[in-house]
């Protein structure tokens, strides 16, 4: 049979591409999504190549077994310009990667077997990733991990088709116990604390093992151990864990030697005495002694020692050196005993006169029963072994006496000073004996006895009045007139036995006349200032007035006047009054009295004045006393001012309008404010008639 067929050709733009992946893989499951990737289409067919279509544009198609299937994709379908596209699509689900394993240790091999499974093909390629940086390609493997802990280990599984599954699990690796101890300075012939610093993430520690450098063994977590000589030792712990993991760490120690403790030979010392104990310093070491007590310093190889001892037995006290050197110790002692104390002593003794002296010396202090004594009395004579003795000094002076106690050759040597000296022998000296009363007398005092210092002695004085004084130099005042005799009494206090020695003297006091004088009245004033001056003195025979500077009378009674007009009486002015008296023994007696002349306030002014040019009375102006402030107005019949002033030394001269004109004769008013010295205000009104 035959059929015609028609070809249009026409002329197309390529504006319509038809476009999917050309291979399509799906290992998963039966259904596989087509990705549309054409251009410039706007509808769609699509043939799965199982006899089923579609139209979506990215369709799901679900195939009905595994196998090659041919789609076909048209882009606008029926155009003359509709464009086509072609995938292979591949449909094998069914494979899954698997795995099982064994852990085991850090360190030990953990065995991976494979259990992955694909329906359609074979497996052809197996990818470990063990999560530690390693990798292999094996379908079964075996891994050592360093460590213990979680990994992720990851296997990829690919078959003949080209599927891949990838599957993973946390596996754990049980943790090995990480060794490691601590010990202290290692020293020989010392014990040594092994401190046990192993640590394990997980589990616990089921049994130790410890290997002291082949010396000895032990299975306890933490350990002691002495070594009885100097080297290097290798010092192994092993432990296992919970989980059987087992690990050991090896550690080489040097046992190092001790240090030589030298503390010295024991002894005896005196009390109060020093002794060095222990040896010379050696380099790098350093020392500790104890106990403190007497040391100088306990950090030093040999320090000094001193100790008293107040009891009545030895004291022994056993000293510790305690050396170290690179980290080690030893230790020394050394016993020291300490004597009893002996300390020497001599009481006071008082001073005493020449020539009765006689001195009594008792070795006082703390000795034992065998001690020997050893007096020297200071005057190079005299010397003593007795305990007690007494002694008398040939001479005047001061005496250094010694004594010295030995017990258990041990001493004490004590001083004192001895004094003898010569008698006092008492004398004093005045200015002058005779005098007016009161009198007062200046007496100095000393002795005359040689070896004496004034500051020794004690002076007594006895003025004959009933009074007295104890210094060396004094002075005393007399009244009233009379004779009088003062004594001085000059002691040696440690001169008791002896005479006092006493110098008498006379001291006569002559009668003084007494000033008086009575003032009436005591203040006066510019109104009042007449003083009347009354003698009251007693036992004068020539009397003296002084009223005012470079003024003197000779008589006593009088009436003075004591305005001067010269003063402005602007504040109180005062005046003294002396009087000055004799008696026929010459002494005299002065009395002084203030008197006050008070200011006052006063103002006048006349009522006329004649302003013609014939030399009087030319001036209109006020006086008065007592005035600080002043101001005067001057009017005229109708009120007018013609004159003004501040000063009471400024009056008006008759004239007007500033000097240029006369004014006329009349009667004019003036008015004055006024301030008194006692801040009073005052206002004169009056007349004043000017006289051509």
């Amino acid at each position: 049979n035959k059929r015609d067929f028609q070809f249009n050709v026409v002329n197309c733009d390529a504006i319509i591409t038809a476009s999917l992946p050309n291979y399509i893989l799906e290992c998963d499951d039966l259904s596989v999504l087509f990705q549309n990737n054409s251009s410039g289409g706007t509808f769609y067919e699509w043939d799965f190549g199982d006899g089923v279509y579609s139209t979506e544009v990215s369709p799901t198609h679900v195939y009905p077994d595994t196998g090659v299937y041919f789609a076909v994709l048209i882009a606008n379908p029926g155009w003359p310009c509709a464009d086509t596209a072609y995938s292979t699509v591949n449909v094998y689900p069914g494979m899954t990667a698997n795995y099982e394993y064994i852990t085991a240790c850090a360190d030990s091999d953990l065995f991976f077997t494979d259990l992955s499974v694909s329906i359609n093909g074979d497996i052809t390629n197996w990818n470990w990733n063990f999560g530690d940086g390693n990798v292999s390609q094996s379908q079964n493997s075996e891994h050592a991990y360093t460590t213990g802990g979680y990994y992720s280990v990851t296997l990829t599984t690919i078959n003949d088709k080209g599927c891949v599954d990838v599957t993973f699990q946390n596996i754990y690796v049980y943790p090995k116990p990480q060794i490691d101890f601590s010990t202290a300075e290692p020293c020989v012939n010392n014990s040594i604390d092994f401190d046990n610093l192993t640590t394990l993430d997980s589990g616990s520690v089921v049994s130790w093992l410890w290997d002291m450098g082949g010396l000895y063994s032990d299975s306890t977590e933490d350990i002691s151990y002495y070594f009885d000589s100097v080297g290097f030792y290798d010092v192994t712990l092993s432990a296992v864990s919970s989980f059987g993991c087992i690990n050991t760490y090896t550690q080489t120690i040097y046992i190092k030697p001790l240090p030589i403790s030298e503390a010295g030979p024991d002894t005896i010392i005196c009390s109060g005495d020093a002794i060095t104990i222990g040896t010379s310093v050696l380099s790098g070491h350093t020392y500790d002694w104890t106990p403190l007590t007497g040391l100088s310093n306990p950090f030093v190889s040999a320090p000094t020692v001193s100790v008293i001892n107040d009891t009545t037995f030895v004291v022994s006290t056993n000293y510790v050196v305690t050396t170290t050197y690179d980290g080690c110790t030893s230790t020394d002692n050394v016993s020291i005993g300490v004597f009893p104390e002996i300390s020497a002593s001599i009481p006071y003794q008082s001073e005493q006169c020449f020539p009765d002296n006689k001195f009594f010396f008792d070795a006082n202090g703390v000795y034992g029963p065998n001690a020997t004594f050893e007096w020297d009395f200071g005057d190079g004579v005299g010397v003593s072994i007795s305990d007690t003795v007494s002694y008398s000094y040939s001479d005047t002076g001061s005496f250094n006496v010694t004594l010295t106690i030995r017990d258990n050759d041990c001493e004490s040597t004590t001083s004192i000073i001895t004094k003898v000296y010569d008698v006092p022998i008492a004398t004093f000296d005045f200015e002058s004996q005779v005098g007016c009363k009161p009198f007062t007398v200046v007496f100095n005092a000393w002795s005359q006895g040689g070896n004496i210092a004034d500051s020794q002695l004690v002076y007594i004085w006895d003025f004959g009045d009933g009074d007295s004084a104890f210094t060396q130099t004094t002075s005393h005042t007399y009244d009233p007139e009379g004779t009088y005799i003062p004594s001085l009494t000059i002691k040696l206090g440690v001169c008791e036995g002896y005479e006092e020695m006493t110098k008498y003297d006379t001291v006569t006091v002559l009668p003084s006349p007494t000033a008086g004088i009575i003032v009436n009245p005591n203040q006066g004033s510019i109104y009042n200032p007449i003083i009347n001056i009354i003698d009251v003195s007693d036992g004068a025979d020539d009397c003296y007035l002084v009223v005012v500077p470079g003024d003197t009378l000779e008589f006593c009674d009088y009436e003075h006047n004591y305005f001067d007009p010269t003063l402005p009486y602007d504040e109180t002015v005062s005046y003294d009054i002396t009087q000055i008296v004799t008696n026929s023994y010459g002494c005299s007696d002065t009395i002084t009295v203030s008197i006050d002349i008070l200011p006052e306030y006063i103002f006048f002014a006349p009522n006329c004045f004649t302003p013609n040019q014939d030399g009087m009375n030319e001036l209109f102006l006020g006086k008065g006393y007592g005035i600080i402030d002043f101001e005067m107005y001057i009017y005229d019949r109708w009120g007018d001012m013609v004159f003004k002033t501040n000063s009471l030394k400024e009056g008006w001269d008759g004239r007007v309008n500033g000097g240029k004109e006369k004014a006329q004769q009349d009667v004019y008013v003036y008015i004055v404010n006024i301030v008194d010295i006692y801040q009073k205000q005052h206002k004169v009104v009056g007349r004043v008639s000017l006289i051509d």
